[in-house]
């Protein structure tokens, strides 16, 4: 659920209003945090607790971000369809 809601934060920035900085941001962040599976398990914890805490703020503001578009009925359909499958 952390990564839904914070895909619907990037999909509204990235084609609404053309943001496309933050998921540049993060998907650089992820791809250094990233932990294959041949590291040792603790890497592969702190790999799991780095990629939270990079997906963590915009997973709320998408969170908040998803309520109001239900709320008010304005969710695009293929953000709707996207959160239906996987919420």
């Amino acid at each position: 659920k952390i990564a839904i809601a914070n895909l619907v934060l990037t999909v509204t920035l990235s084609y609404r209003f053309k943001i496309r900085q933050i998921s540049k941001l993060q998907s650089w962040l992820l791809f250094k945090v990233y932990a294959p599976t041949t590291a040792s398990k603790a890497m592969k914890i702190l790999s799991e607790i780095a990629s939270v805490m990079i997906l963590l703020p915009g997973s709320i503001i998408g969170f908040f971000l998803l309520k109001m578009l239900l709320s008010t009925g304005k969710m695009p359909p293929m953000m709707k369809e996207m959160v239906e499958q996987h919420w």
